[in-house]
């Protein structure tokens, strides 16, 4: 795109239909890449929550909030595909839910009680 623009500040008008049409084609592929990979992400989001939810690794409200976040980003990324966005505050929770699990591990860990009876 910097070179597209760079190209249509150095040529003026001469071939300024030509280069909006090549910035609309890259500006689309960016479009399309982007939101496919946000929609594929959900999956492996989704099977990360739903396993810290049965092993009962972390407290089930982090992994019950992160599966209904997770539900939020494909429901809001999907209808943004479809041309229908409902309201990118959807994607807020995710964002959320990121950043409180690692904190919590980071300060409390997995709840593993095999391994404190190891250690023991």
């Amino acid at each position: 795109m910097l070179e597209l623009s760079q190209e249509y500040t150095k040529n003026g008008t001469d071939n300024s239909d030509i280069l909006n049409a090549l910035g609309n084609v890259f500006y689309k592929k960016h479009w399309w890449t982007h939101y496919l990979s946000l929609l594929i992400s959900c999956f492996p989001l989704f099977i990360l929550y739903y396993t810290l939810y049965v092993s009962k690794l972390i407290p089930k409200i982090i992994s019950i909030t992160g599966i209904i976040a997770v539900i939020l980003m494909f429901i809001e990324i999907l209808f943004s595909i479809l041309g229908n966005s409902i309201s990118m505050n959807m994607l807020l929770p995710i964002g959320l839910i990121q950043l409180i699990l690692p904190l919590w591990l980071i300060v409390k860990g997995l709840n593993s009680p095999t391994l404190e009876t190891e250690i023991k």
